[in-house]
């Protein structure tokens, strides 16, 4: 008969009275969940269904209120799509949030992230006199009522395929070094998942626009106009986009922000059904 295996010792951390139920973070579950996204990287998803899927796993080892993500194009940083549990972003908020990380001095810009050792940074109203004021978490998290945010650049092999933040309303805690090491422990499966959903078999091709169209978007975000082929490449995009449906999508508010920054700017997004577009 064989005998019964002893189970492993697993280090634990509490973090009590976060939302009423406690994170209880084990070096086994890690494992587990990186495990479990490398799986989900092998399976041929799209990114819809990649990061919908590695959210769950995320939210097993690093507890969260509000998570975003964005898929990048490495070679410019720039996002080409966008995910939101929780709350949702309007227009006018993404829009803040792509002028601070291409305009503004702040502390863990995804691009200094995604050259860092440990591509994760943590932000609180603790952590404000030693880092310095943050504007974005002056302006933008907390009037949002969060209290803490953990940034990620989710990067393999020097390219940075994405971005992952978690926040925390007030009244629970900030992130805990073990669950820093925790995301950082997955960054890298996360961003193995983004680049090969990036490239993931497309869906049956339906119908585009025919040649370029013209968009013109006021500095508050809003469309002034839109040519006819505009107009149906919008409908593309918004078709491509992930989670909540909004009047611009995620990569013509990153492409507005780094124009109104340093001008010209060009970025490559793959829609649903396969189609390269640039935005420019």
């Amino acid at each position: 008969m064989a005998s019964a295996e002893r189970r492993p010792r697993v280090r634990r951390e509490t973090i009590p009275g976060f939302l009423g139920h406690s994170a209880i973070l084990l070096a086994s579950c890690v494992a587990d969940v990186c495990r479990a996204i490398e799986d989900l990287a092998r399976q041929g998803l799209g990114q819809r269904a990649f990061i919908s899927r590695a959210a769950l796993h995320v939210r097993q080892s690093v507890p969260f209120d509000v998570c975003s993500w964005l898929t990048y194009d490495p070679d410019v940083v720039l996002p080409t799509n966008g995910y939101d549990t929780g709350e949702t972003k309007t227009f006018e908020v993404r829009l803040r949030y792509c002028a601070n990380e291409q305009l503004e001095e702040d502390v863990h810009k995804f691009r200094d992230l995604a050259l860092a050792v440990v591509p994760v940074g943590v932000q609180d109203r603790t952590r404000q006199s030693a880092q310095g004021a943050s504007r974005r978490f002056r302006e933008l998290l907390e009037p949002g009522g969060m209290a803490a945010e953990l940034r990620a650049a989710l990067v393999v092999d020097g390219g940075c395929w994405g971005s992952l933040t978690l926040e925390r309303s007030r009244g629970g805690p900030s992130f805990s070094p073990a669950e820093v090491r925790a995301v950082a422990d997955i960054s890298t499966a996360l961003a193995v998942g983004l680049a090969r959903a990036s490239f993931a078999r497309p869906a049956a091709v339906a119908d585009v626009p025919d040649g370029p169209g013209v968009l013109v978007v006021d500095a508050h975000g809003g469309i002034v106009s839109a040519s006819e082929a505009a107009a149906g490449w919008l409908d593309v995009l918004r078709g491509t986009v992930i989670g909540p449906q909004s009047a611009v999508p995620v990569p013509v508010v990153a492409v507005a922000a780094r124009t109104r920054a340093v001008g010209q700017t060009r970025l490559r997004v793959r829609t649903g059904d396969g189609h390269w577009l640039t935005l420019h």
